[in-house]
């Protein structure tokens, strides 16, 4: 794998030697290549892991599970609503994520997420006015931002000046993100955060993709990350999901996989996407779909 990740290494910096739209296509397969990569030399066991003890419950011990339900029995009786990764997609999903606010009680939830699913269930979890938020995440400010990365670091400036850590139930956020320990990837759930900064330094290692929105790797709890959404299954498997949210859940063709290319790809063309029309195509269609929603929290 580590030879693998050099010629990924080497490809990538051509790529900051090309003109811009000479670099999308190469940058796209400098993205599959990382996912074929890091998929194809990944374990199968996840980790859950408690920020503020810092214990890891790992599915290669077969008394994990219960091990981590016996340290933490509010989850017991928790429903899980998982959220997908989906590049500046993401924005469409924060519209379905506030329709569900607004029309449900979602206290009794838990929810993991990935990438820009990871950012999105940060959101499920704050208590106070989901609609100022929604405003704020759709200011100007974030929405004249470059780049991925810039956009997150603002995301980041504008929460962390708004709300206090008290304005979020962060024992029901968990967070996956893609490491890689002795040379594999391998996939870790983070939880139990130890205030609102450490959950977004969280959201922004789970968003993290080679060259696209930073450097090759990000560090996290001492840990080299990559994106959340490169993991075969980047949610909390300690109980089933009750809905997964997607940028193309009420598509009948929607496409199963984990990894959706065109949900990256969003990430090469910022210009295409207007973050307010995105948020109202999601509450919008979730609106559509409320008797489904229905069935889910009635």
């Amino acid at each position: 794998m580590i030879g693998q990740m050099n010629s990924l290494v080497h490809s990538a910096k051509i790529v900051g030697k090309l003109s811009y739209k000479m670099s999308i296509p190469v940058t796209r397969k400098i993205l599959m290549s990382t996912n074929n990569i890091i998929r194809g030399n990944q374990t199968d066991v996840q980790c859950l892991i408690t920020n503020r003890d810092k214990k890891f419950f790992c599915s290669d011990d077969l008394n994990a599970k219960q091990l981590y339900l016996n340290n933490h029995e509010f989850i017991k009786d928790k429903k899980l609503i998982t959220i997908s990764p989906g590049g500046y997609k993401g924005f469409y999903m924060l519209g379905v994520c506030s329709f569900i606010k607004e029309n449900y009680n979602t206290g009794n939830y838990i929810f993991s997420g990935a990438s820009a699913g990871a950012w999105n269930s940060l959101f499920m979890t704050l208590n106070k006015d989901h609609l100022e938020c929604v405003l704020k995440l759709l200011d100007e400010d974030i929405r004249r931002q470059n780049s991925i990365k810039d956009t997150e670091y603002k995301i980041k400036e504008t929460l962390l000046n708004s709300y206090t850590s008290d304005d979020f139930d962060l024992k029901r956020l968990f967070v996956g993100v893609t490491t890689i320990s002795r040379a594999k990837p391998r996939t870790n759930i983070f939880s139990d955060f130890d205030n609102l900064e450490d959950a977004i330094n969280c959201c922004i290692a789970s968003s993290h993709i080679p060259f696209i929105s930073g450097a090759f790797s990000n560090s996290y709890n001492n840990q080299m990350t990559f994106d959340g959404g490169f993991s075969n299954y980047p949610y909390l498997n300690i109980k089933d999901s009750i809905l997964h949210i997607t940028p193309s859940m009420w598509k009948k063709d929607a496409k199963k996989s984990m990894f959706v290319l065109e949900d990256y790809t969003s990430l090469f063309s910022k210009s295409k996407f207007s973050y307010i029309e995105l948020y109202d195509n999601g509450y919008k269609d979730s609106k559509n779909n409320k008797n489904f929603l229905d069935k889910i929290f009635l």
